[in-house]
């Protein structure tokens, strides 16, 4: 896989993230304590999020860096997996007629 898919793909998982908190941009960055536009960059796939970061992210939410960097949902809280395992379903689904 290409780096700027890699990048693509780790925004997505930032943005489901912080949809299935239900959480508008602002309110998450005041929550998680990252900038606004640091954060929309982030989620927008223009800069990859550092580790720093990612674990005020992780402190902040329960997720876990191997979701953040490699999509793996073992090891987060039961609630927020599977909340994001319906949202990859459901985008899954949606691609199926396309």
């Amino acid at each position: 896989m290409s780096g700027n898919s890699e990048l693509q793909l780790l925004a997505e998982r930032l943005r489901r993230t912080r949809e299935s908190m239900k959480l508008k941009q602002a309110d998450w960055c005041r929550f998680v304590g990252i900038g606004p536009q640091a954060w929309n960059n982030y989620e927008r796939g223009i800069n990859r999020i550092s580790i720093d970061q990612a674990i005020k992210v992780c402190v902040a939410t329960g997720v876990s860096l191997d979701w953040i960097y490699r999509g793996q949902l073992s090891g987060l809280p039961i609630e927020l997996a599977t909340t994001l395992q319906g949202k990859i379903v459901k985008k899954s689904n949606r691609n199926v007629g396309d």
